[in-house]
């Protein structure tokens, strides 16, 4: 497992999904991501407690140097019944913002 450093720079994505606001912040080291935490506005104890597992589920992953595509494949098009017209889930939208990042690591290859 690699070791996380003392500071990592990162982006927050905001994404609005069925069950509300969700921020997504993707910390990179060596220009790929190491880490994510996510924010799930106003959802109760349930939505925020699934979110936050899921980050810290992914950046374990990531960690551990799962190739991002992997774990991106896992979390796109899962559905629930709260979907909205952008993402058919948080889950959704979590995967739908790493493949954006899967997509700049295979331009830079």
């Amino acid at each position: 497992m690699v070791q996380r450093p003392e500071v990592l720079s990162g982006q927050t994505h905001e994404v609005m999904t069925g069950c509300g606001l969700l921020k997504i912040t993707v910390n990179q080291l060596n220009d790929e991501p190491f880490e994510i935490f996510l924010t799930l506005g106003k959802n109760g104890v349930c939505g925020r407690a699934v979110t936050g597992t899921i980050g810290k589920q992914v950046s374990r992953q990531l960690r551990y140097r799962v190739p991002l595509e992997e774990i991106t494949k896992d979390l796109e098009d899962v559905e629930c019944k709260s979907a909205n017209g952008h993402n058919k889930s948080c889950i959704d939208a979590i995967g739908q913002i790493l493949r954006k990042y899967v997509k700049q690591l295979q331009e830079v290859a």
